[in-house]
């Protein structure tokens, strides 16, 4: 499935969207490139980067498990999130 790019999508609506019907997202936090995909083994992965080097990435057993504890500069990804709406 290819990331669909944030697009002013509020928090409550990305949560389910990704955590009920697993869509993967792709968005921009600062100059970072943040990519919330499938990872291996049907495991649930986030990947950042600089548009050059992978800086930051994790596999977690649920989409839920990310959200709760994935961090990225200091922030949850979801704290992140919400800084962008």
């Amino acid at each position: 499935m290819k990331p669909k790019l944030h697009m002013e999508i509020p928090w409550a609506e990305f949560y389910e969207r990704y955590t009920e019907n697993f869509e993967e997202f792709l968005f921009w936090y600062k100059e970072y490139k943040i990519n919330l995909c499938y990872g291996k083994n049907g495991s649930f992965s986030y990947n950042i980067s600089n548009g050059k080097k992978l800086l930051a990435t994790e596999d977690f057993k649920t989409p839920n498990e990310l959200l709760e504890n994935a961090k990225f500069d200091g922030k949850l990804i979801k704290e992140i999130y919400i800084d962008l709406e």
